[in-house]
């Protein structure tokens, strides 16, 4: 036994001794019906249906896919067979249940190649402090008024930060396709996802502007590798984290990337996989790297904005082939082909200029937000810990049972 804050006495047991995690059922697409019950999958709501599997409220823990998730819901459901749900074998708060369970981040536990899942069996022998019946009502109540603070907290810096990548994205479109000056006389296109551009702007194919940079790294002078991130652009393959495939350790057969160079990535570019490098360095041959033929007429800087526009990257579709959809890889001879808005060089300079000033404050904006989002998920989850690991003194009295 051990002393909480409050005065109570705890004890420790294994998580087996007080609960079951049973197998949630198949409902495979073809069997469902709509209706008012939710169906729930390792995370979270996945559909509905017109039959429960169990009562509320409940429990539901990721078994495969995003193993060992935890979910608590207030309705009848149908949890289905990459879940669990937790079955009490003794009286206990089922919400304090949640909340411990939540803190001990179940996620870590998971093993397995391919799609990774969750050994019930492995949960079962962990051990948890077990405070009385009413002080578990206790932490339940006021884990459930503070937490809903912070998640509502949390949802609105949520839609700020929406709102502001929304705009940055709109800035960026309207920028590149019109200019600077509002007042100016447009012209139609006849570029789909362009629309009207300033009647003295002219419309080049890519392949005038762009050339391949076809440079292999055959005898291993550049170690540097990049990669590519979606929406970030080109990194040092060292500081992109644990995002996307390995290096190999071969580097002859690697492309040659230098300063300034326009990388894409083939399969990916339709969906932000591209960015302007600021590195000399390789990368894979599933890139496509590009560079500018005549720098006195094609500012690098302007044709990078150009690409970030999401309008610009969409249409990248027109340019792809490929035997499935998901393998559907951009074919340069059709790329090129592809109409570009080419404004004047020193428009081009002016708005690379007015971009870098407006993003940067935007950036700065949406990186404030973003961090501040982090943080209030950060404490909501370091006060789950320490309200169930009794840090936090509560009076019984004002539980809500649960």
């Amino acid at each position: 036994m051990v002393w909480f804050k409050g005065g109570f006495k705890v004890k420790w047991v294994r998580l087996g001794e007080i609960l079951s995690l049973e197998y949630g059922d198949s409902l495979p697409e073809y069997k469902r019906i709509t209706g008012k019950y939710p169906i729930m999958g390792s995370n979270g709501v996945v559909g509905y249906h017109n039959t429960f599997l169990i009562r509320s409220p409940a429990i539901i823990v990721g078994r495969k896919g995003s193993a060992g998730k935890v979910n608590y819901i207030d309705q009848d459901c149908y949890p289905i067979d990459t879940t669990y749900f937790v079955q009490l074998k003794t009286e206990c708060s089922l919400k304090f249940i949640y909340y411990v369970l939540t803190n001990l981040q179940l996620e870590h536990l998971k093993t397995g190649g391919g799609v990774p899942g969750l050994n019930r069996e492995h949960v079962y022998q962990i051990l948890i402090p077990l405070p009385p019946l009413k002080e578990q009502h206790a932490i339940a109540t006021f884990l459930d008024h503070k937490c809903a603070k912070i998640v509502a907290c949390i949802a609105k810096k949520t839609r700020m930060l929406a709102l502001l990548k929304e705009y940055k994205q709109a800035l960026i479109s309207k920028i590149t396709t019109k200019g600077l000056n509002p007042q100016e006389h447009f012209k139609p296109s006849g570029v789909a996802w362009l629309g009207d551009i300033p009647g003295h702007w002219g419309l080049i194919p890519l392949g005038r502007i762009f050339k391949i940079r076809d440079e292999i790294n055959k005898d291993r002078a550049i170690t540097l590798i990049l990669s590519l991130v979606k929406d970030i652009g080109v990194l040092p393959y060292s500081e992109k984290g644990n995002i996307g495939n390995k290096a190999k350790a071969d580097l002859s057969q690697y492309q040659v990337v230098r300063s300034g160079d326009l990388v894409l990535n083939k399969m990916n570019a339709v969906i932000g996989s591209l960015g302007v490098s600021n590195y000399d360095g390789l990368v894979s041959p599933i890139y496509l790297v590009l560079f500018i033929q005549n720098k006195n007429l094609h500012l690098m800087q302007y044709y990078a904005s150009l690409f970030a526009s999401k309008a610009l990257q969409q249409s990248l579709g027109q340019y792809a082939y490929g035997i499935m959809k998901i393998r559907e890889s951009i074919d340069f001879m059709s790329f090129k082909q592809m109409l570009l808005p080419v404004p004047p060089l020193k428009e081009q300079h002016a708005i690379a200029a007015f971009l870098d000033h407006r993003l940067a404050k935007l950036d700065t904006l949406i990186t404030k937000l973003q961090t501040q989002i982090q943080d209030l998920k950060d404490y909501k989850s370091a006060l789950i810990s320490e309200a169930v690991l009794g840090q936090i003194p509560l009076k019984a009295k004002h539980a809500k049972i649960q």
